[in-house]
Parts: structure tokens; sequence; C-alpha cells
């Protein structure tokens, strides 16, 4: 026995126990990456993207392919239209059965929207009252208590491009003030707008009436032109860098917002983003030119490109602050409240708050406009915080003391002895502005 045992070690290789496995990078993708994958690439460079996101990609793909030919039928004209037709509507149809909704809150990168998110059944409910959901009611209520991926327009018209891919179908990626959609190839000649929340076709006319877009920013580009390289990823590169400004990578985030500008100088988005960043994060303390003059040029920038857009109007409001000019920031704040969805009610919140806070700003300051720049310092034309006034609260209280104390109740003020010297209201906490 004990020589068999001797001779069954040295002849017989053991795999090592779990705990003395080596920990080791999943293995690489055998199938060629789509561009899906490849914008995952992009995102992982600030951010982790789990191996779960390539994979559920890799799934998906694998069963929109079981369920559509990619058979060539000659003598058919009609045939290669109806055979992307009935790709767009299978991946539609794969991305409702993994649950793949439209949120009321948005995240930006993609690498956020293929992860499952677990929500209550209020939550869920609300989510699937907004009209983009109709369409994945039936099947997600089916099992309400399932996690759910949330996707809006810009991630699922990437990763559209991305499944569709390996079926040779050329997806164009298209902006609209409030949207991003895809231009797809049905023909040798034709093409046609496929909506990625509605799973269904427009015209350009219809997008141009439902979201306002004018006569100049088609002539111009701005909106309605189909998306160059370029263009594209200045969105998943203005996507990358609200990511970052999310994780406190504020450094990382300005470098994205001015690649996103510089890759696409129509998109407004940028734009507003790397205003709102000096104003609204630690990012813009670094420098006054950035704080004060280069946040109100970017924004004025934003508003030139997109004035139909909320978050443009709220950029501008920020930088005017900044700049002490409060009447033009409310101006440019109650416009934002206009513009904001009407489904969007959190949005509408905070743009009322701020609206609050910069009408707080301009009582303070009506009929003294002071320009010393300690006073300045101080927040009265910079924002003023709590902590600021209760200092300074503090240090006129003990120097008040001191006074009496020494004086014996005669100095420079008229007050009695004992008598309590007015602090005064601290003026509001500065608002952060998030994309």
């Amino acid at each position: 026995m004990v020589l068999g045992l001797m001779w069954t070690r040295a002849h017989v290789q053991f795999p090592p126990m779990l705990a003395e496995q080596p920990t080791t990078r999943p293995a690489a993708r055998a199938q060629p990456a789509t561009f899906a994958h490849r914008v995952l690439d992009i995102e992982s460079e600030r951010a982790d993207v789990p191996q779960s996101a390539y994979e559920l990609i890799d799934r998906m793909i694998a069963s929109v392919r079981a369920r559509v030919s990619t058979a060539v039928i000659v003598g058919d004209r009609k045939a290669r239209e109806r055979q992307v037709m009935h790709l767009l509507h299978t991946i539609d149809d794969v991305l409702v059965e993994q649950r793949f909704v439209f949120p009321l809150v948005y995240d930006s990168t993609l690498a956020e929207a293929l992860q499952p998110r677990t929500v209550d059944r209020d939550t869920l409910f609300r989510i699937l009252q907004r009209h983009e959901n109709v369409h994945r009611r039936q099947q997600i209520m089916m099992h309400p208590e399932r996690p759910v991926h949330f996707i809006a327009c810009q991630q699922a018209s990437l990763l559209y491009r991305g499944m569709a891919e390996p079926f040779d179908v050329d997806i164009r990626l298209v902006s609209l003030p409030h949207h991003v959609f895809m231009r797809v190839q049905v023909g040798d000649d034709k093409w046609v707008n496929w909506d990625p929340n509605d799973a269904c076709t427009y015209s350009d006319e219809g997008y141009a009436r439902a979201h306002d877009v004018t006569k100049e920013q088609i002539r111009d580009g701005v909106f309605l032109k189909t998306l160059s390289e370029d263009r594209v990823m200045s969105l998943i590169y203005h996507a990358r860098a609200c990511r970052c400004w999310e994780l406190a990578k504020y450094d990382a985030a300005e470098e994205d917002y001015r690649r996103a500008i510089g890759l696409d100088p129509q998109n407004g988005f940028p734009c507003a983003g790397l205003s709102c960043l000096y104003t609204g994060s630690p990012a813009g303390m670094k420098s006054q030119q950035h704080r004060v003059q280069d946040s109100l040029a970017l924004a004025k920038m934003a508003v030139t490109l997109s004035p139909q857009l909320p978050y443009t109007a709220q950029a501008l409001a920020a930088a005017r602050a900044e700049n002490g000019d409060f009447d033009g920031a409310i101006m440019a704040q109650q416009r934002a409240i206009v513009l904001c969805d009407e489904d969007d009610a959190r949005g509408r919140d905070a743009a009322g708050e701020r609206l609050k806070f910069y009408s707080g700003h301009h009582t303070l300051l009506e009929g003294r406009r002071i320009e010393h720049p300690i006073v300045y310092w101080l927040g009265y034309q910079n924002g003023a915080n709590y902590l600021t006034w209760f200092i300074v609260g503090m240090i006129i209280l003990r120097v008040m003391i001191v006074i009496v104390s020494r004086t014996g109740g005669r100095g420079p003020s008229s007050r009695r002895p004992g008598t309590a010297v007015p602090v005064g209201n601290p003026a509001p906490s500065p608002v952060q502005f998030l994309p």
C-alpha cells in the first residue's frame, strides 16, 4: 500500500487545491471583438469594467444569431430590407428578454448599462410607465423581482451597432438635442432611422418636430446629420468624462471633456460639462481663469450650439453666478426649468433649488455690489458657504469679547456690557452642478 502511494505521488499530477490555485485573468475572447466590445475597452481605461459585461454582449449576439438568417436571397430586391428589419426587431427582443429598460435617471457609460440593478416594485412600476418602456412592460412584469438593466438611447445605439456588426449591417449614429438614434442601411442606397427606445422607425421630419430642431442646426450639421467616427468617439469620451466626475477623478474628467470637444466642436454637451466641472468641482479651484473666464466661455458656446438643452442653460447659469452676474444666472436658470423634461421631476426639483440659491444671492447683493477681493473670497460673489460665515462670525464674536473684557464695557461700541453681538444668517451652500 505504501509503495502504491509512493508510485502514485511520483507519476500522477494532481491539480492544486482551490485555495492554492493562482489568480488568472479571464480568458481572451475567442470571437472577434465588436464595436461594443471596443467601447468597453475605452471605458475600462478610466473605471473597472467586469468581464461579465463582455460576456453578456457575447451571449446576446449568440442569441440573435440563432434567430436570424444570414442567407443571401438572389432576385428579391426587398429581401435584404426585410432581413435587416428582422435583425433590428430581434435585437430589441433579446434586449427585452435580458430585462433592459429605459431608466428614470440616466447613467453615462455602456458598462453601467450592462450591470444588473435590483429595484423595488414601486420604482420598477414608475420606470415602466415611461412611454419608452411600453413594449417592454409585459415581459418585465412577468418577473418583477428580478434585476434589470438601465439603458438610455446613446448606450442602446452603441450596443445595437456592436450587436449588428457580425451580420454585416451598417449602423450609423445620429444626434438630436435630447436623443441619439441610428441610421441603418437596409439596401444599396436606402437607409432607415431606427429608434432604440421605441424599437420602430421615424422620419427625419418627425424627429425634427419632436425635438424642436431648427433649420439652422440642420443646415450646419449640428443635429440630424449622420455622425462621423470622430463625432461618435466624442459621445463616448463625453460619457467617460461624466463617469470620471462621478468617481471624483476630476483631472481625468477634464481631460476627457477636452478630448470630446476636440473630436466634435459641434457637440454642446462636453462644452457644458467642462463648464460645470470648473464651477462645481475642485477642478475649478486650481485656476481662477478656469473657474471664471473659461467656464463662462464654454457655457456660452454650449448654449449657442444647443439652446434647447436644460443642461446647457444650467451651465450658463452656474458660470454667470461664478462671475457675479446673478441677474443673468437667474434668467438662465429659469430658462433651464422651462426646458426640463416633464417626466424628469427630480431634474426639475434640482433646477428649482438652484434658482432659489441664485435668487438668494441676488437679494443679498441688491444695492451693495461689493467688488473688494477679500469680500469676494468670503463669498458675496463666489457662493458663500455655511462654514465660512460661521468661522467669520466666531472671529467677530471673539474680538468683541476681548474688547469688552479689556475696556470693562467701555469701548468703541455703544452697546452695554453683556449685550450679544449679532452674527447674522449664513449664506446657503453652493450647489454642485452634476452632468
